[in-house]
């Protein structure tokens, strides 16, 4: 038998109930039954823990509005949904552990995201608009510049920069080396390439560090 939305009408007989809904149980156990929407109604909190099987159950948020949420079968509940969109802040998402902050915005991610970025002048200063750097200090006589950061990486060695210096006027090149990397900073020194000996040079730079894990 095939599922119907025509019946039970208003006019169903009552002694026609039993096989009407032995009908619609058959369809729901055969997974025949055709859907267009579920409308779940909200709760007032959240629903007893069942071992071995999920909830999937809506609530009103302290704004009122109703979302939609995950409980498993450890007690963990997650909220899916933001004012129609996926996702809410304070969430893991897994696969490359992408977390997010209160502000909705990617806190760090694992082994993956930039953990640092910014820009720095020749005379040392850094550039608004940095991510994770707290200060530079430099350049020192032998153009060389420390970058500090704002949170440390997890380790000294799991992460890497990438530096480019920023055009400078003229045609004499100018090379970025970095001389020393720390799970609180690395050091760039700046060098001018127009003769077979390189020199020291002072030099703006701009910069990203991939890996590092911080704040984990």
């Amino acid at each position: 038998m095939t599922w119907t939305t025509s019946q039970p009408t208003g006019a169903s007989k009552i002694r026609f109930l039993p096989d009407l809904l032995q009908q619609r149980w058959n369809n729901i156990q055969q997974g025949t039954v055709p859907s267009e929407k579920w409308l779940l109604a909200f709760r007032a909190g959240n629903p007893a823990t069942v071992a071995e099987a999920g909830n999937i159950f809506t609530k009103k948020n302290s704004d009122g509005f109703v979302e939609l949420f995950f409980k498993d079968d450890n007690s963990n509940t997650t909220r899916l949904t933001t004012e129609g969109g996926v996702g809410f802040y304070d969430q893991t998402l897994y696969g490359d552990e992408i977390v997010l902050n209160s502000t909705s915005e990617f806190a760090y991610t694992r082994d993956a995201m930039i953990s640092a970025a910014g820009r720095v002048l020749s005379d040392g200063t850094l550039v608004a608009g940095s991510f994770n750097i707290s200060s530079v200090s430099g350049p020192t006589s032998g153009s060389t510049y420390t970058v500090n950061f704002t949170t440390p990486m997890a380790t000294a060695d799991e992460w890497s920069v990438v530096c480019t210096v920023v055009t400078v006027g003229g045609t004499t090149l100018r090379i970025p080396i970095i001389t020393e990397q720390t799970a609180n900073r690395f050091k760039v020194k700046t060098f001018k390439d127009d003769s077979s000996t390189p020199e020291t040079s002072d030099a703006g730079f701009s910069f990203i560090v991939v890996g590092g894990r911080p704040g984990e």
